[in-house]
């Protein structure tokens, strides 16, 4: 009887796929290890604009980034051309995978925009996540300088980076550190330095992420800062949706360190930190 249920079954098997009942189970099998592949590779990415909102999307890791440009062009109606994404310091090629970049489950991708003529960008033309610097001096958060303290909490005169460390083995872990290599005195370019230069934790030196960056740090020097910023990454044109900032130069105070710490990350087009010692005004 089992044959004959086997026999029936190789029949309309062979009649609907037109193949043995041998090649049959094969094709189930291999759908079936497809679909558990498939489900294997799914990812929960979190998409991020501007203002810190955010959107779970869903993805397959051995898709090209060009289906998240596909989605977020159903989302906000945005072509793929006008896209930009960054994740981990780096802008995405809509033509690589996921998995080429490592994409983790709910790790988090900025949306943000290529710069058109007039509005110069830094060399890459992509705008960088940074903390927003405020010239509004009631955001400024003074903090006193010791001798004494853990070494990843050491400043150095000008501007510092406050970041926080997200590798379990790093010394300072659930703390933030004062990042001060391709810092200090000088002129800094922001998306230069993220994009390009790239920085490290002071304490583990891993690379830094700048969605875990907490904002800008000054001490014993002057300071000033300029540039533009996006009011709203889902509105276009640029042009119409961007913003100068500009801080004038500013003292610190005698051994404080004068801190912009911000939950508000913006999106700059351009940001440039100037800082010089105070024995040179």
């Amino acid at each position: 009887m089992k044959r004959n249920i086997n026999f029936i079954a190789s029949i309309i098997i062979s009649t609907i796929f037109g193949c043995n009942f041998s090649n049959s189970k094969n094709m189930l099998k291999n759908a079936y290890l497809k679909n558990q592949n498939r489900e294997k590779n799914k990812r929960q990415v979190i998409l991020k604009d501007m203002h810190g909102k955010s959107k779970i999307l869903e993805v397959n890791s051995e898709e090209n980034i060009y289906s998240i440009n596909l989605l977020i062009q159903d989302l906000y109606g945005i072509k793929p051309q006008k896209q930009i994404l960054i994740s981990s310091n780096r802008k995405l090629d809509p033509q690589k995978k996921l998995e080429e970049y490592e994409i983790k489950d709910l790790q988090t991708i900025y949306l943000t925009f290529p710069i058109y003529g007039g509005m110069q960008a830094i060399a890459s033309k992509v705008s960088v996540l940074f903390p927003h610097i405020s010239s509004n001096e009631k955001d400024i958060i003074y903090g006193d300088v010791g001798s004494t303290g853990p070494v990843y909490k050491t400043i150095t005169s000008g501007f510092n980076v406050a970041y926080k460390c997200k590798n379990p083995k790093c010394k300072s872990y659930g703390d933030y550190v004062w990042i001060m290599k391709e810092c200090g005195l000088g002129t800094f370019n922001i998306s230069i330095l993220f994009n390009y230069k790239g920085l490290n934790c002071s304490s583990c030196n891993q690379e830094v992420d700048e969605e875990n960056v907490l904002g800008a740090g000054f001490f014993d020097c002057y300071y000033s800062a300029k540039g533009v910023r996006l009011k709203d990454p889902t509105n276009l044109p640029i042009k119409k949706n961007s913003e100068s900032f500009t801080l004038k130069e500013r003292k610190t105070k005698l051994g404080k360190i004068e801190k912009f710490f911000s939950n508000l990350m913006g999106i700059w087009i351009g940001l440039e930190i100037k800082t010089k010692p105070l024995s040179g005004k």
